[in-house]
């Protein structure tokens, strides 16, 4: 089996994850940057950080992240931002040159490989 070398150790790929090298997920080979984050930047966006980074290397997204509280978004360049639907629908999330994704259910993967994936494409039509 193919492995990543990994200090002395070899870590194996899954064949899920052989298959998500083969196949990218955008056509135009770019990778993206979501800052995930709330208020305080420690607990509900620590958890859902946890599950987007796993959704993306299940995925084989491409796809960066970034965590911490609202602050990370002062003079962000990246392409979205992701929090709790609360804190994504109030007003200064609006008009914003980053797309704004909402998670209503931050421990659902579904939630989230959805809402990724309607991203993904959305970036491919910019």
């Amino acid at each position: 089996k193919r492995g990543v070398k990994m200090g002395f150790f070899q870590k194996k790929k899954n064949d899920a994850s052989i298959q998500a090298d083969a196949k990218p997920k955008t056509s135009n080979g770019k990778k993206y940057l979501i800052a995930v984050a709330c208020r305080a930047g420690m607990g509900s966006s620590s958890l859902l950080h946890i599950k987007v980074k796993s959704v993306i290397e299940e995925n084989g997204y491409p796809i960066e992240t970034i965590h911490g509280n609202l602050d990370v978004l002062i003079g962000f360049t990246g392409d979205a931002f992701m929090s709790m639907a609360d804190i994504a629908a109030e007003p200064d999330f609006q008009n914003k040159p980053y797309e704004v994704i909402g998670i209503q259910n931050i421990m659902s993967k579904e939630e989230i490989q959805g809402k990724l994936e309607t991203f993904l494409e959305t970036m491919q039509t910019k």
